[in-house]
């Protein structure tokens, strides 16, 4: 059901515009073919930082029709968003606040090709969750909004967790919203978290489209437009699937149409049984050791690496993660899996075609080279559950698990045939370090060598880069205070 909410609401711009403000250089820096500047841009009030173990987006930046860029984000208070628009050509910007109807949190942000800028809110809850999306111009403010039954009969969220990804895109007059949720309690008793993707229409936000779960669980997702009618996402599932997992998402006639296109090992229990009451298991003896004992069932939300983002070419997508593979370059080894996994992170990718969805066997649907790979793991119930990989190429190489590995992996396709990597070089996705960088093209073949950033760029968990000519944009809070840092890297 659909709460109505159509009133037309005009800003006065005149009380919520800052005066421009010239963009304050703060660094920069050139390694091999890349440069980058950096920017200090203040504002009104501290931006929320992503600290800790939140993986959700916190800045989102887009392109507007007249060049400049939108960047809409929330404070450190927590119920104050901001629009900061800035003009690449003049090096200047300027910060109003945007309405936030019902208090709630930011969770996703996006423009379409007028200009138009969406952004989507939620209380957190439990159970009781307001859910809202605004349509705002940057000339004229808020424009629309439209609030959700959230209810089990209708959407469904019973809570929106802070840790839970979530990713808005415009395609026409449409928006797609991927959301990361946890239900209202099923036949078990149990509020289970999944992913859900549902299509909206960009004049009146209604509601056109549920396409339903996309994984469950769903730690990591990242969405695009393709094609005149339809979008692109991935999502990281946990168990059903085990995996990244691609979407095809249609408009005119909507559905969705996926496939797992890289999986990961799996821990086992350490004990016979998960509880007092639920069955006995029998020893998993092919990865038990000296050391530990495993039983034939599994319980592991762990993920061994992240999504990093999609890249259309003429013949195909390429799909960007980190993962954790041994030292023989495979992932499915579960002797090697748990909390202290055996196994630094490491860029890697598959290509695939652009009808994917079409194919079941992967040596059909993959494009990139590279041996296969099969196993499986136990399920909660002790089932088999077969796995595969084909294809997969990592082009990074550390190998040594006692120092800093791939993280926060982010692309940035500059164009068809020039797609950059950037990522972190640290302990751990929560932990800082140096950023590197690889450029890529359409088949994944590095342009170059692998680069090394420094420590200026300091890239979010999980904000996306915005491409705008040919150039890549990447947004941060300055930790020190009342300031957006800006990051523009390109190629020289």
């Amino acid at each position: 059901m659909l709460l109505r909410c159509s009133c037309l609401l005009l800003l006065v711009i005149s009380a919520g515009l800052r005066a421009q403000t010239p963009l304050q250089p703060s660094g920069g820096g050139e390694a091999g073919a890349i440069s980058w500047q950096s920017y200090t841009l203040p504002v009104p009030a501290a931006p929320l930082a992503n600290q800790g173990w939140q993986r959700t987006r916190r800045t989102f930046l887009a392109a507007l029709p007249d060049g400049r860029i939108a960047g809409i984000w929330q404070s450190e208070a927590q119920s104050r968003l901001f629009l900061t628009l800035v003009t690449p050509g003049q090096l200047s910007s300027q910060t109003r606040p945007l309405p936030n109807p019902i208090g709630g949190k930011l969770l996703a942000a996006c423009s379409d090709s007028a200009g138009m800028l969406y952004y989507a809110l939620a209380t957190p809850g439990p159970d009781t969750v307001s859910l809202m999306l605004c349509k705002a111009s940057a000339e004229r403010g808020l424009l629309l909004q439209e609030q959700y039954e959230t209810g089990s009969e209708a959407f469904d969220v019973w809570q929106i967790d802070d840790s839970y990804p979530r990713v808005m895109r415009c395609q026409g007059q449409t928006l797609l919203l991927m959301l990361t949720q946890e239900y209202h309690a099923g036949s078990d008793g149990l509020n289970h978290q999944g992913g859900t993707a549902w299509l909206f229409d960009a004049a009146t936000l209604r509601m056109t489209h549920a396409y339903g779960q996309t994984s469950g669980h769903s730690f990591d997702n990242w969405l695009m437009p393709v094609g005149p009618a339809g979008y692109l996402g991935v999502d990281l599932g946990d168990n059903y699937p085990r995996g990244v997992h691609l979407h095809r998402f249609s408009i005119r006639q909507p559905r969705v149409r996926s496939q797992v296109v890289y999986t990961f090992k799996t821990e086992h229990g350490t004990r016979p049984s998960y509880a007092a009451g639920l069955p006995d298991y029998p020893v998993y003896p092919e990865i038990s050791n000296a050391g530990r004992t495993y039983y034939r069932w599994s319980n592991d939300n762990a993920t061994y690496g992240r999504i990093g983002g999609l890249a259309e070419v003429s013949d195909g997508y390429l799909v960007f993660f980190t993962g954790e593979p041994g030292p023989d370059g495979n992932s499915l080894d579960n002797s090697r899996a748990g909390r202290q996994a055996a196994d630094p992170r490491n860029v890697g990718f598959v290509k695939v075609r652009k009808d994917f969805f079409n194919y079941e066997d992967l040596a059909d649907m993959i494009l990139s080279p590279g041996a296969a790979e099969t196993g499986g793991y136990y399920s909660f119930g002790g089932d088999w559950m077969p796995q595969a990989n084909h294809g997969v190429n990592w082009l990074t190489e550390y190998s040594d698990p006692g120092t800093p590995s791939a993280h926060r992996l982010q692309v940035a396709q500059l164009s068809r045939g020039r797609i950059l990597l950037l990522w972190m070089l640290a302990a751990s996705e929560y932990g800082r370090g140096e950023v590197r960088a690889l450029v890529v093209d359409g088949n994944g073949t590095a342009l170059g060598p692998e680069l090394q950033l420094g420590t200026q760029i300091g890239m979010e968990l999980r904000d996306d880069p915005l491409v705008l000519g040919g150039e890549a944009w990447l947004a941060e809070p300055d930790p020190r205070g009342k300031a957006l840092i800006l990051h523009r890297i390109r190629l020289r």
